[in-house]
């Protein structure tokens, strides 16, 4: 049997699915491909034959030659309509996925509706399309695939730079959906620091479009701003040796969880119980206001309630227990 995943578009989504791809090898024998997005494309190495696109024409040119493949079987991951019709193009079996858009049921042969309050984990929304196929599936922590050569990599960068990685805590201050996700810089600053006065090494971890951003980090002395100069399996590996990383509800949040570090998360406007970190020695911290979670990309009040109401010192005492200091 061939099967095909089109995976999420989104980092931290893309992160979570690492737990289906775990559960989908075990339940079947069949040989998968992955129909990815080039930016998240080195997430999925070492889980099946990748496909990368860049934008939509792309991406409907690429699921076009695929047909000839003969795939049986398809799992359609991201809710947009887009991805429904790249399936149809993709595939002439069964096309199995969640409702999402409105249009999108006309493109599958079959759909799942995933909870609308999104009061349950992402990562068993997932797995109930397998068992929709008939599958039973086990639940697996999302994991990251790394080679040696990687994993070598990261200790040495972390030797050159002098870093002791028992003793580091790494903060990721950016969320790319939004605002409404972010903690703030001026928090993320002042935890930096209060870490360094406990003898702790910071690093600060980003993507590309972060690094504007971040420059208020280089006026930290001892804290290392990694921000845009990493790829992002260069980040995942290095994240690997490190204790302990504080981040948002964010993509550097999940590719810690699934690198095998241990994060403290700080969710406001979404939810835990939707996409918290998965495995254990995790910390989430979480003020379950009236108008939380809203799912939003701004704050719709203006306000930020959720993420204001959570200050540094709680933040910072859930990372000292967390690292043993």
């Amino acid at each position: 049997m061939k099967v095909l995943v089109r995976t999420p578009n989104w980092i931290g989504d893309s992160c979570i699915s690492l737990g289906f791809l775990r559960s989908l090898e075990e339940s079947t024998a069949g040989e998968v491909f992955l129909l990815t997005a080039r930016r998240v494309a080195p997430l999925f190495k070492g889980f099946g034959k990748i496909i990368e696109f860049s934008g939509r024409r792309e991406l409907f040119e690429r699921s076009l030659s695929l047909r000839k493949i003969g795939f049986d079987l398809c799992f359609v991951l991201p809710p947009s309509i887009s991805s429904a019709i790249s399936a149809s193009l993709a595939c002439s079996g069964e096309k199995i996925g969640p409702e999402g858009e409105w249009g999108r049921r006309i493109f599958l042969t079959r759909t799942m509706k995933f909870d609308p309050h999104k009061k349950r984990h992402l990562l068993l929304e997932y797995l109930d399309l397998l068992c929709a196929e008939g599958l039973s599936p086990k639940i697996r922590v999302p994991v990251l695939r790394f080679e040696d050569r990687e994993i070598e990599w990261a200790r040495d960068f972390l030797l050159k730079t002098g870093i002791d990685p028992a003793k580091t805590a790494a903060i990721a201050p950016f969320a790319a959906y939004g605002s409404a996700k972010e903690w703030g810089i001026e928090r993320f600053l002042e935890l930096a620091g209060k870490l360094l006065d406990k003898g702790l090494n910071v690093v600060v971890m980003g993507g590309q479009s972060d690094r504007a951003r971040s420059e208020p980090f280089k006026g930290l002395r001892g804290c290392l701003n990694l921000v845009g100069k990493l790829s992002l399996r260069e980040s995942a590996a290095l994240l690997r040796h490190i204790s302990l990383l504080v981040g948002n509800d964010s993509g550097a949040t999940h590719l810690a969880v699934c690198a095998g570090a241990r994060v403290v998360a700080i969710f406001g406007s979404t939810s835990p119980r939707w996409t918290g970190p998965l495995g254990e020695g995790h910390r989430v911290i979480y003020k379950a206001l009236p108008c939380s979670p809203c799912f939003k990309r701004e704050c719709p009040l203006g306000t930020r309630e959720c993420m204001e109401s959570v200050s540094v010192d709680e933040v910072l005492e859930a990372v000292l227990e967390a690292i043993g200091n």
